[in-house]
């Protein structure tokens, strides 16, 4: 289990300095919100939703940074991302990776079995979000089966691609996933923590570690080009940030930290919901 440093250094997952691998700048986006929708995924949280209007203005600057080293990448597997598959694949022509939660496969608001291939087949790479969306942690043999391994055979069977990618709920993890993950081919483990620095685990070092920069209806351009530029002064103030987060998380525990952040975000996670987002 994690335990909270107060400079911000992970205890139990040492990162081998010698094995640091390029910088690239990775985004995380949830849902695309295309207007009125209903959701049925109970995760879904509206704080991470990007109107359309942003987000197409968000790809012009992206392209604009002329970085050929970003890749955008998508939690849970909201079927708003199928109806931007033009706009990533053709007209942009960026990295993408979608990660599926593959309990929700087919739910209302979701991708589906076919639409997963589909995206699978325009190029868009697939990885796992583990099954329910619990978080990673203190999982038993069994759990560790149903959430690492389980979506990874789904999605091999749907897409008929390797699923050597994983991301991680909430951010969380522990040792044993990264070491069951790495027995069962996963290659890449993506995180929230901010940074563009991927980091090979010394302990797997067939696994590498990627930061990633969370987009959420609050990020705007101007936010968005500290990113894409790399400020130190950015990446040191969201760093920071993310150790309160981490604080936070070792205080109140996994699940009443979640229940908090949910209360201050003013969430929407019924499958009742219905909002309109753009």
């Amino acid at each position: 289990m994690w335990s909270f440093n107060p400079c911000g250094i992970l205890k139990n997952l040492r990162f081998n300095n010698s094995m640091r691998r390029q910088n690239v700048i990775t985004l995380m986006y949830h849902n695309i919100a295309l207007g009125r929708q209903q959701i049925a995924f109970r995760e879904w949280q509206p704080a991470y939703d990007v109107s359309r209007d942003d987000f197409l203005a968000q790809l012009g600057r992206i392209r604009a940074a002329g970085n050929n080293q970003i890749t955008l990448t998508f939690d849970d597997g909201y079927r708003s991302l199928l109806e931007m598959l033009v706009e990533l694949t053709e007209r942009a022509r960026i990295p993408c990776v979608c990660f599926i939660t593959t309990a929700a496969i087919g739910q209302s608001g979701m991708l589906n079995r076919q639409e997963i291939r589909t995206l699978a087949e325009a190029g868009i790479k697939i990885g796992a979000h583990s099954h329910s969306h619990i978080f990673l942690e203190n999982l038993t043999a069994a759990q560790l089966q149903a959430e690492v391994l389980a979506p990874q055979k789904i999605l091999e069977d749907l897409t008929g691609q390797a699923v050597t990618t994983m991301s991680l709920p909430g951010g969380r993890y522990d040792r044993r996933v990264t070491e069951y993950a790495a027995q069962h081919g996963y290659q890449e483990m993506y995180a929230s923590i901010p940074g563009a620095r991927r980091s090979r685990l010394v302990q797997q070092p067939a696994l590498d570690l990627v930061p990633r920069w969370a987009v959420t209806s609050r990020t705007s351009i101007y936010e968005l080009d500290l990113i894409l530029r790399g400020g130190r002064r950015h990446y040191v103030k969201h760093r920071m940030l993310y150790s309160v987060g981490r604080a936070g998380k070792f205080l109140l525990g996994n699940h009443g930290y979640h229940r908090m952040w949910q209360r201050i975000q003013h969430l929407t996670t019924s499958t009742r919901s219905e909002k309109v987002t753009s």
